[in-house]
């Protein structure tokens, strides 16, 4: 008979550590509340699935329980810091889809285009000029790493947005609908026109494009120096950071830039009816900081200017134009953000029914290039 080495004592001490740490990861589970949100990684939680016998048998329960498990371990923000440190030191140049650039920059990763998003986009922001009976002038902004190439790290491979918008520019030609070139935007980017830390252009990026898009619609520009600058968060921690985890990088600054007299401009949410002003100063006390620009995503607001010149501006848009809609606010009687990932009506039933006189469409050029729009025309069905 087949004589088995006797347990040592080291074996057995793992064994009950390894059973120890089980019986405290339960304990945990059962006794702390589910946390519904993570403020580190600025993203939803998952919670505990609902249980029935059909879930089992597909197999849903346990892939959503695997899920919630992930969530909602005890310490988690601590560990995703920790890994994120590991990955930084065993010298990976980015983590989940972020490089970790040069000068404290986080840079997200633009992969190669799914075949047939472009040309759909294009052919939705064709009809929608045609649909509106209005020029549509497209300002896509260009990510951080397509103009700072200079802060990714050696080697780091990314798709060339200029190419693609290239296209887009061809496929619009003739169309009604306009690619906006961004000059003054592209020449002064990299003087920083980028927020560290997060995706979008920060408020001097947003100037420049805002010059570009007032010279594309016939308007004088404000002066920089005829602002009010005022710095009022040093604090901001934005997506990529919560993406990537990258804890050693240095924090954003949040800016006020206003004009005198600004503050009879208000915000009018059409989903709740409720005014707000352009800046939401509560909002600098969240995690996401970046909604002290018009309070985040909203299917569809209006900012009234008494003041204003009589026409009427459609920003149909993603969050890079919350930024940017109170420079364009100071010329326009309303202007009208509609966010297609929101809003669910007919885009140019919406445009004839309010005047509108002017439609910009501001969006990422990585989501053009990635995503299709959502976009519902009742004349073309788009």
């Amino acid at each position: 008979m087949k004589k088995h080495s006797p347990i040592s004592w080291q074996q057995s001490a793992l064994a009950i550590l390894f059973l120890a740490a089980m019986a405290v990861g339960l304990a945990l589970y059962a006794i702390l509340p589910a946390r519904a949100s993570s403020d580190q990684e600025n993203r939803i939680l998952a919670q505990f699935p609902d249980f029935s016998w059909e879930a089992v048998r597909s197999g849903d329960f346990m892939k959503d329980f695997e899920s919630f498990a992930n969530d909602q371990f005890a310490g988690r923000d601590m560990w995703v810091r920790l890994n994120a440190a590991f990955i930084r030191l065993t010298g990976r140049q980015e983590n989940k889809g972020v490089y970790f650039g040069r000068d404290g920059y986080l840079m997200e990763k633009l992969d190669v285009r799914p075949e047939g998003v472009l040309e759909r986009n294009a052919e939705k922001l064709a009809a929608m000029a045609q649909a509106c009976g209005l020029p549509v002038y497209v300002a896509a902004a260009p990510t951080a790493a397509n103009l700072l190439a200079d802060k990714l790290p050696p080697y780091a491979p990314v798709a060339d947005q200029d190419a693609y918008l290239a296209q887009l520019e061809g496929m619009l030609a003739g169309s009604g609908a306009q690619l906006l070139s961004l000059d003054t935007f592209r020449a002064h980017a990299g003087q920083g026109g980028y927020f560290r830390t997060d995706h979008h252009w920060n408020a001097q990026g947003a100037y420049w494009a805002y010059r570009d898009i007032c010279q594309a619609l016939g308007i004088v520009p404000h002066d920089w120096e005829e602002y009010q600058v005022e710095t009022v968060s040093h604090s901001f921690y934005g997506t990529l950071y919560s993406k990537a985890g990258a804890w050693w990088v240095p924090a954003d600054a949040i800016q006020r830039v206003s004009l005198p007299g600004q503050e009879a401009i208000m915000q009018h949410l059409m989903d709740d009816g409720t005014d707000h002003p352009l800046f939401w100063e509560e909002n600098l006390a969240v995690k996401d900081q970046y909604t002290y620009y018009l309070g985040g995503n909203h299917a569809l607001s209006v900012l009234e200017n008494p003041q204003g010149n009589g026409r009427k501006l459609l920003l149909f848009k993603d969050s890079y134009a919350h930024i940017l809609a109170p420079y364009l606010a100071s010329h326009f009687s309303e202007v009208h953000l509609l966010d297609p990932r929101y809003y669910k009506g007919y885009v140019d039933r919406y445009a004839a029914e309010n005047g509108i006189t002017d439609i910009v469409v501001v969006m990422t050029a990585s989501s053009l290039c990635q995503e299709p729009v959502n976009m519902i025309l009742e004349n073309k069905g788009a």
